[in-house]
């Protein structure tokens, strides 16, 4: 099977070498094998709910017949290595055994455990398809779960640092990844999070999460290109609902639009909090677009409500990100005609698919990321010369081509995407609207950020 993620050339892909499907001698150094469920390889079929290492590979992990509520609050931030056995039965973590002194190893920090564990599932389940399909057997894999804390992760990335690992991949949100990286960094290693929090980027820590700024700068100029000067947005009062705020409003200077009501409304807000807000937004400047950056129920509670109140979507246009690429929410009848920024959405259908075809359920939104950031630290293992995990290599201006498009690191550890504008159609269809780059304007720059190897 080839390759699903390549570095850019200068005017082309750089493929891989074609690899077969039988890599029997892939390497997970840990088995991630909870006692609920019987231990097997990635077949043809839909696998179990953790993957088995390979037979001549085994390794010990320690694991939970149930989960203690209990146990919740505890702090693991002083325990030891010598600890380990002390920790409550809802945490697992990692301890190999046996590897091959060869093997190339890259951490994996991923919840497994506690609130976030559906997502760890999902990217560590990523993580082990990108290893079928572009790994080989010098490729080592060492997941470790962080428990859903912060003080999990650091734990998580004080055993994989332990075991030797040349790149650390995770964690899933920004606190936990500022709560690992000094670990991390003071090992003199790189880190590729999971997390789109610009505040743990930088020194040595990368972001593969979808970006506000890329998202938004995307958004308002296909919208300013389509005749649309003046903009409202209605967001939720947390930190993404503040910081896309923020990022709207630099956008829609810089093509000249105007943005006029902004409104925050509370991530809890009751259906009479909603609204007021709803009412002041339909009584204020009048605007042609309107950004929502929001999705799920919480959105789909908003809705209703501009309909009600005169905030017509036949009139005016309405605008998200990346978090409506929810097929429930694309069939809300408010958005019928609204536009949202999106990564290749050719790219994301086929690996959803894949990944479905692969395990039986549906990856969600972060699979993607937890494979294309495994294909990376295979790519940057397959350098033309030799494993190359450096602030350099990492940071290649040039960029990289994954299963949503193309990405690469900005010098700060930020990350930019090749995004598409798609709009939505009857019963949730998508139809693309503007297409997503296929390479990076060569005059732009990115880098490395700060310290690292």
């Amino acid at each position: 099977m080839s390759s699903r993620i390549v570095p850019l050339a200068d005017s082309r892909f750089a493929p891989f070498t074609r690899l077969s499907t039988a890599l029997a001698g892939l390497s997970l150094v840990a088995v991630l094998a909870l006692s609920a469920c019987a231990p097997q390889s990635l077949p043809n079929q839909p696998p179990p709910d953790q993957p088995e290492a390979a037979a001549d590979e085994s390794a010990v992990v320690t694991s939970s017949t149930q989960v203690n509520d209990e146990s919740q609050n505890v702090d693991v931030q002083d325990l030891g290595n010598d600890e380990i056995a002390s920790l409550p039965p809802d945490q697992v973590y990692v301890e190999p055994i046996i590897a091959r002194p060869e093997a190339l190893k890259v951490g994996l920090l991923v919840p497994l455990t506690g609130a976030r564990q559906a997502e760890g599932k999902a990217l560590l389940d990523a993580a082990q398809m990108a290893l079928f399909e572009v790994g080989d057997d010098r490729f080592t894999l060492v997941p470790a779960d962080t428990a859903s804390t912060p003080d999990g992760a650091r734990l998580a990335a004080n055993k994989v640092v332990d075991s030797g690992v040349s790149l650390v991949i995770g964690p899933l949100l920004s606190d936990e990844a500022k709560a690992a990286a000094p670990l991390v960094r003071a090992r003199g290693v790189n880190m590729v999070s999971f997390s789109n929090n610009p505040s743990a980027a930088g020194g040595g820590v990368y972001l593969m999460g979808h970006m506000v700024a890329p998202e938004i700068d995307r958004l308002v100029g296909h919208a300013r290109a389509n005749e649309l000067r003046r903009f409202a947005i209605l967001a939720p009062g947390d930190g993404y609902g503040r910081l896309v705020t923020e990022q709207a409003r630099r956008a829609v200077a810089e093509v000249g639009g105007t943005l006029g009501v902004q409104l925050l409304y509370p991530p809890s807000a009751n259906p009479p909090e909603l609204d007021k807000v709803v009412q002041t937004l339909a009584s204020g400047e009048r605007f042609d677009a309107l950004i929502l950056p929001d999705g799920g129920p919480r959105l789909s509670r908003v809705l209703p409500l501009l309909l009600q109140y005169g905030v017509d979507p036949a009139t005016i246009r309405f605008l998200g990100t990346s978090l409506w690429d929810d097929p429930k929410l694309r069939e809300e009848p408010a958005l019928m005609g609204a536009w949202y920024v999106s990564p290749s959405p050719e790219g994301r259908a086929a690996f959803k698919k894949r990944f479905a075809d692969a395990y039986g359920y549906e990856p969600g939104q972060f699979a993607a990321i937890g494979y294309d950031a495994t294909a990376l630290a295979v790519a940057l293992a397959k350098g033309t010369a030799g494993p190359d995990f450096s602030t350099q290599a990492i940071g290649d201006a040039r960029g990289f081509a994954g299963t949503e498009g193309i990405f690469r690191f900005m010098p700060d550890g930020t990350s930019e995407r090749g995004l598409a504008v798609v709009e939505i159609g009857t019963g949730g269809t998508i139809n693309l609207v503007s297409p997503a780059l296929d390479r990076f304007p060569t005059s732009a720059t990115a880098g490395s950020a700060g310290s690292g190897q």
